[in-house]
């Protein structure tokens, strides 16, 4: 069984349970559960707490939201839109599902890559 991302999301306003829970949210969750496959299906849900700077508690919920909070889901919304096009989430997909960078982003052609696609890889560490 392959798992692939249904919705990412982020808890920087409020804490997992407000954010996670919402009738909005149990309808996503709700729609990926009850697609069909090949009947098999597992519901996994990974949480990313961030930490205080001394890593000694979680960090509260920020009132004005946090920069690298926006950033890291962003991130994970792109990732997201590239193993799975079908994902929930209906806010920053838009541009992940357009974009195209030969051999790293966006739908691929099948086939090696031209020398200067894999020398460019290289340099990320692809």
């Amino acid at each position: 069984m392959t798992e692939k991302p249904w919705y990412v999301g982020k808890a920087a306003k409020q804490s997992f349970l407000q954010e996670c829970f919402t009738d909005n949210k149990l309808t996503k969750y709700h729609q990926a559960l009850s697609l069909k496959g090949n009947g098999k299906c597992r519901a996994l849900m990974y949480f990313l707490a961030g930490c205080t700077d001394k890593k000694e508690a979680f960090s509260k919920p920020s009132k004005n939201g946090d920069d690298n909070i926006d950033f890291i889901e962003n991130m994970f919304i792109g990732m997201g839109v590239q193993i799975n096009p079908d994902i929930k989430n209906l806010q920053k997909t838009a541009m992940y599902k357009n974009l195209y960078v030969e051999g790293f982003f966006g739908k691929q052609s099948p086939g090696k890559r031209p020398t200067h696609v894999a020398e460019f890889k290289k340099l990320f560490g692809s």
